[in-house]
Formats: C-alpha cells, structure tokens, sequence
C-alpha cells in the first residue's frame, strides 16, 4: 500500500510522460498496478481513476486536463 502513496504522491507533480516509466521498474509498475486494481470503484474515484485507466495512470500520470478540473 505504501507504494501506492508514493505514486499517487508523484501524480501531484507534473512531469515528462517518459519520467515516470524510466524512473520505475517494470516490476514496480506491474505491481502499482495489481494493488491499484485490488481498490474498489469508489477508493479509484477518490483518487481520480477509473478501472481502465489504471496502467495508464501508474506508466504516465493523470491526464492533463484532470490537473487543470482540480485547481
């Protein structure tokens, strides 16, 4: 769960796309991944996800113009 944090701690940072895949391991991903999908639907809401969107958010960050809704 701690490395949930730690990513979701990133997405508050904007960066390169490429930043976040070259900054964890592919096993680091994988497993953001089966922890994120282990979350309900509405603990993915809180955080701004979706079920498909969830590889996409641990590779690359939120979308853009989820940063621009927030502020």
């Amino acid at each position: 769960m701690s490395n949930i944090i730690n990513l979701i701690s990133t997405w508050f940072k904007p960066q390169a796309k490429t930043t976040n895949t070259t900054a964890l391991s592919e096993r680091e991903i994988r497993r953001a991944v089966t922890e994120l999908k282990a979350l309900d639907d509405r603990d993915l809401s809180e955080l701004g996800l979706t079920r498909g969107g969830i590889e996409y958010a641990v590779r690359y960050g939120r979308p853009q113009d989820q940063w621009n809704q927030a502020a």
